[in-house]
């Protein structure tokens, strides 16, 4: 093993930019998104995925990890903190949860981040792959991907690329725009407006009520100042303050859905002839 010092001035200027974009590049918390490559295969976390952690360090279950890369893990509970060993060859590696040291064959060193214990797994920042087993690891943005290499190559990542759900939502919406308003109409060939979020959302695998009054009660109220892109959006039509209209915000002060006059179709939620003066609401559900 190459020592501490070598092995962080080699990797020091990476790997603060892989750190720094981890929460960035990622819109919602949602563990699956952030992948693990080790050299040209992806790892598998089978019960235990990755996380970005509170000092936006990413956190990797450390028994996948290090068995991927042929290391023997020999673990024991030590009150609420476990302690852990790595061995291959004529290497050693112990850490434990909670503690900033690592011991490389019996040298001490410190991590700028800890090990924690969660959900009874014991996970380690991803770039003590490279401070303490000889690994160089890369961030890949477009699919929140970190590829650690043990042979000394360069490795294309396999992961694809990531979409944010806020995207495909508003992807899938569009792919309709034209399509005619129907009373009642859940389907392409007609919506009417909750019929039309609710399928969207659930091309996308998210679940909303059927009627407009009863989706405007799920998710996180959002002021109109923090509309974000996929937000749901509602208008009052008939009855003042009352919920009667909803879409889709695209971003830019613009919204779509399925409007009884020009089907599905692209306004602006600021329409001082229509649409600004019944603006309700709006709700984040992802």
């Amino acid at each position: 093993m190459k020592s501490w010092g070598t092995k962080l001035a080699i990797s020091a200027i990476a790997m603060v930019g892989i750190f720094c974009q981890v929460q960035g590049d990622a819109e919602a918390a949602d563990s699956s998104i952030y992948k693990v490559q080790l050299n040209d295969k992806l790892i598998s976390f089978p019960d235990a995925k990755p996380f970005v952690d509170g000092s936006s360090r990413m956190q990797v279950p450390i028994r996948f990890l290090t068995e991927s890369m042929g290391y023997k893990v020999d673990w024991k509970q030590e009150g609420t903190q476990v302690s852990v060993t790595l061995s291959k060859g004529n290497d050693t590696v112990q850490l434990k949860t909670g503690d900033a040291r690592i011991l490389i064959n019996g040298q001490a060193e410190w991590m700028d981040t800890k090990p924690v214990l969660k959900s009874d797994r014991t996970f380690v920042p991803i770039r003590f792959a490279t401070e303490a087993l000889d690994a160089n690891v890369s961030w890949h943005a477009p699919s929140l991907s970190a590829i650690i290499a043990t042979d000394g190559r360069a490795h294309q990542a396999l992961a694809p690329t990531y979409v944010p759900p806020s995207e495909k939502i508003i992807q899938s919406a569009k792919s309709y725009l034209g399509v005619p308003y129907l009373w009642g109409g859940m389907t392409p060939s007609g919506f009417d407006c909750s019929g039309f979020t609710q399928y969207v959302f659930a091309k996308n695998g998210l679940s909303l009520p059927r009627v407009s009054r009863d989706q405007y009660t799920v998710g996180q109220s959002v002021a109109k100042s923090n509309l974000k892109a996929g937000d749901l959006v509602f208008f009052s039509l008939s009855q003042p303050g009352v919920v009667g209209h909803v879409g889709i915000y695209l971003g830019n002060g613009e919204f779509i859905s399925a409007a009884s006059s020009r089907g599905v179709s692209i306004a602006n939620i600021n329409d001082p002839y229509y649409w600004g003066s019944r603006y309700i609401g709006a709700k984040r559900t992802f």
